[in-house]
């Protein structure tokens, strides 16, 4: 139980850090940074619902670079990696550092191999890339 406690702690103190801050500024061509991150658009087999879910990508992406905490949450195959991703791809975001928690082995091995710039450490239950 000690290191749930602590892997709280750890995780707690960052959050409240990240909510205390201000808001980043900046617009990108967030779809673009989305489009490099997915399979040709020409390859969709329903052009309609994927353009309405790339849409939705780019704008969720550009309310994760605004904010200083995010959640992305959803079903396997939804692009939440490709999300993270696209992100990450952004030079000013590498290099100011992201925190990303994996709560599964699986999601840890997928965030792993696509965030290749991220150092990572194992809390117990949880990987935390930075």
């Amino acid at each position: 139980l000690q290191k749930f406690a602590q892997a709280r702690d750890i995780i707690s103190a960052r959050v409240k850090r990240r909510l205390a801050g201000k808001r980043h500024a900046g617009e990108h061509d967030w779809r673009a940074l989305i489009d490099q991150q997915l399979p040709p658009f020409a390859d969709a087999s329903d052009p309609e619902t994927e353009e309405l879910a790339r849409v939705e990508k780019a704008n969720a992406l550009g309310e994760i670079y605004r904010s200083r905490f995010s959640v992305v949450i959803g079903p396997a195959g939804t692009g939440k990696t490709s999300l993270l991703t696209a992100l990450l791809s952004m030079p000013s975001v590498a290099a100011g550092g992201v925190l990303l928690l994996a709560p599964t082995g699986k999601a840890r091995v997928q965030m792993q191999k696509r965030a290749n710039n991220a150092q990572v450490s194992r809390h117990e239950k949880f990987t935390v890339f930075q």
